[in-house]
């Protein structure tokens, strides 16, 4: 749909760089970076020395740049806005169930931007990422090794919930997420480049967007495999949606034990002779159409779904070639 190219070249402005940390306990420089471990608070103040739980510090991007040494972790004491942050390096945001955690972007912001090394590793835990109706992304990657999302909500960004665009290898991993109200796209995986990409969605809920998730191989020449389980998209325009033409990306998505119901065009959308997907013990319920696959693209079906109450319920499903 055409309605995508004004906000990828949006999307696709990433933000600026910085470094890492220092032990709060420790009476060290400003910008010393060498603390495994912080904790920030509503109450802490940013600071140097700053990060114990005596004394937190008061933000993510103060911890991060001044506090914490690169994969060190940053603890969440008590509920709280946190303020948006750029991660440049291999790092944990860890909130263990104290209440909401809030990382906001204002205006056309990110909330979280993500520019780490190849290698990095960014772990994110129990965070509410809110763009009130006006923030850009909520969770940017432009590059990093692997990025692991879990029991967060990402909601209100008129871009993308998450827009995951790598352009070397990486990994992603969404947990137990909540992406809701992102006007455009919810979660948006466009990799670029010639490297292996591959992302798993499990218990993720992607609801109010044009697109649920859009996974996107025309940007670059490698693999892309997403598998998404246990998983909703519901209320968007369209579900759930893959897209490879010829000479793109290799794009593989398989939906297993998930549930796409109740989007306005299309349930599933399958675009471009080098898009499969892969459908199994699913449930399509109540989209204007159920599935659909133009472009040569290939929708595959064990024959062990349930579609049934869309306004088309489409034909048979080609079932899957043998191994």
């Amino acid at each position: 749909m055409a309605f995508r190219g004004t906000y990828m070249a949006r999307i696709r402005q990433a933000a600026a760089l910085c470094a890492a940390l220092l032990l709060a306990t420790l009476s060290c420089a400003a910008n010393a970076q060498v603390a495994p471990r912080a904790w920030v608070s509503g109450h802490g103040v940013d600071a140097a020395g700053c990060g114990a739980p005596t004394n937190p510090c008061r933000s993510f991007q103060y911890t991060h740049d001044h506090i914490v040494a690169a994969g060190g972790e940053i603890d969440i004491l008590d509920p709280a806005g946190y303020g948006a942050i750029t991660i440049t390096k291999a790092i944990s945001i860890v909130n263990e169930g104290v209440g909401e955690a809030g990382v906001q972007a204002l205006s056309v912001a990110t909330a979280i931007n993500i520019n780490a090394g190849p290698t990095d590793v960014i772990n994110l835990r129990g965070l509410t990422v809110a763009g009130n109706g006006s923030g850009n992304v909520g969770i940017l990657f432009i590059t990093g090794g692997e990025l692991n999302v879990q029991n967060c909500v990402v909601r209100g960004f008129t871009s993308a919930g998450l827009g995951l665009y790598p352009a070397a290898d990486a990994v992603f991993n969404i947990q137990d997420t909540v992406v809701s109200d992102n006007p455009n796209i919810g979660v948006f995986l466009e990799p670029s480049g010639t490297g292996r990409v591959t992302a798993v969605l499990t218990r993720v809920s992607m609801t109010g967007a044009e697109f649920g998730i859009d996974v996107d191989g025309s940007a670059g020449a490698g693999v892309l495999s997403a598998t998404i389980s246990d998983s909703l998209a519901s209320d968007n325009v369209v579900g759930v949606a893959v897209t490879s033409p010829t000479g793109d990306f290799t794009t593989k998505l398989m939906v297993f034990n998930s549930v796409v119901a109740n989007n306005r065009f299309l349930g599933l959308s399958d675009t471009g002779a080098s898009a499969l997907t892969d459908l199994s013990r699913s449930a399509l319920s109540g989209n204007a159409s159920a599935y659909g696959a133009t472009g040569g693209g290939i929708i595959y079906s064990s024959g062990d779904n349930d579609i049934f109450g869309n306004g088309f319920d489409g034909g048979t499903l080609q079932p899957i070639s043998p191994k």
